[in-house]
């Protein structure tokens, strides 16, 4: 393809997002399954300029002052933006020719350069690269800096790796892999992940094919550790999806003990039971169940995980369309989810058991203002501090709440942005 013709096809891919609201890689697989012709270094190129469109479209919408309403046109005004401020907009590739854009228009050439000039400080919508809405969700002491917590949004998020310790040690593995050249090295905080420069062929590599490694960012890694999966235990999994978690623990608890994984989507559960397979897990059963509904009747458990659904504004670096695909109806509905989960899951829980609950988010009113109400509407209950589970195996500094909650974040852990709050029967 040519470059003007790359160009077009990045636009056509962001005006989809822009129109669609559902996720970028998703349509950007679409879009590319039904042009088989673009090759391989096309493809990248493309992609590369659309993601990297996506994880500034807060500084360029606010460059830009006046964004246009129709999905095309704001793409074409997006994309103009990138390329004038990498200082890689040129005539050549505007050139009005069959594949590529439109010629520039008067009113184009004369806003390049000149976009957001005398406008101060960038406000803290663009610093956290979504709507304007959303920035009071997070904690009034980082709100007007969302940058504390989710770092530098062109910092890429690194590929990690857990190692199945059902398999081999994080030694053997990081010994095989710089055997074969991979630069490979243990994860900062997470006991037995592995993190990988560049890319990796995984799929195609044996120690994935044969369930040794598994893809999991280190702050997942780090919560199901925190968790405390022990052997000879039942723990029930209530929201377990693919079971990323739901494997990290079953290695946790070495075989040892009933694993029960709950989701209401039957293909999340079979792609679980292949992985389980893999993995060697033999300890694990699956159950369809909505979390959100009243408990199932499947037995209670020593620990029951709640892993709820979200914002997801812990995986904004990865994802940087998704606070875009927000609206303050959903966010709601995410928490009338969670508050329904943390009712139902807690029926669940033996009387000397504990409740683990997990999000993917940075936001207040999903996390901590969650566990307070329930704490409230269930006085039997207490909240566990988990400083001395995080101290186990690591000496980095406390990165969670005074009440002793965990909360990791791209900008103070560097991983993705996790909270982890841990509640027992205070009889306990």
């Amino acid at each position: 393809m040519r470059p003007a013709a790359r160009v077009q096809a990045a636009i056509e891919m962001i005006a989809s997002v822009l129109a669609r609201r559902q996720p970028a890689d998703r349509l950007s697989d679409e879009y590319l399954r039904a042009r088989r012709y673009v090759g391989s270094k096309d493809r990248r190129a493309i992609a590369d300029l659309v993601y990297s469109v996506l994880r500034h479209r807060g500084r360029l919408e606010w460059a830009m002052g006046e964004v246009p309403t129709d999905p095309l046109s704001h793409a074409r005004s997006l994309v103009i933006a990138e390329l004038a401020a990498t200082g890689a907009i040129a005539d050549q590739l505007f050139d009005g020719s069959q594949y590529g854009p439109a010629l520039l228009s008067e009113r184009e050439r004369r806003l390049i350069g000149t976009e957001g000039e005398g406008r101060g400080s960038a406000p803290p919508w663009v610093l956290a690269n979504c709507p304007p809405w959303l920035t009071p969700e997070f904690a009034p002491e980082v709100a007007t800096n969302p940058r504390v917590l989710l770092g530098d949004p062109d910092a890429r998020a690194p590929l990690d790796l857990r190692v199945n310790t059902l398999r081999a040690t994080r030694e053997e593995v990081l010994v095989q892999l710089q055997r074969e050249g991979i630069a490979a090295v243990p994860t900062p905080i997470a006991p037995n992940g592995i993190r990988v420069a560049g890319s990796l062929r995984l799929d195609a590599h044996q120690l994935f094919r044969d369930g040794t490694i598994e893809v999991q960012d280190e702050g997942s890694q780090i919560v199901a550790a925190v968790c405390r999966a022990v052997p000879n235990e039942i723990v029930i999994d209530f929201c377990a999806g693919a079971g990323g978690k739901t494997l990290a623990f079953a290695a946790a608890m070495g075989g040892r003990g009933r694993l029960v994984a709950c989701d209401v989507d039957s293909r999340r559960l079979g792609e679980l039971e292949r992985r389980a397979r893999r993995a060697g897990a033999t300890n694990i059963t699956t159950h369809i169940a909505d979390a959100a509904l009243a408990a199932p009747a499947i037995e209670q458990g020593d620990l029951v995980v709640l892993d709820v659904p979200c914002s997801g504004s812990g995986t904004w670096r990865r994802n940087p369309d998704a606070p875009w695909r927000l609206s303050p109806e959903v966010l709601e509905g995410y928490r009338d989810s969670q508050r329904r989960i943390l009712a139902s899951g807690a029926n669940l829980v033996r009387p000397h058991g504990r409740l683990a609950y997990i999000t993917c988010s940075l936001f207040p009113s999903e996390n901590g203002a969650q566990i307070e109400a329930f704490l409230a509407a269930h006085p039997a209950w207490r909240r566990r501090d988990l400083r001395a589970d995080w101290q186990r195996f690591t000496p980095r500094p406390w990165p969670g709440t005074d009440d002793g909650d965990l909360v990791l974040a791209p900008g103070t852990t560097e991983t993705d942005g996790f909270f982890l709050a841990i509640v027992e029967p205070a009889a306990k």
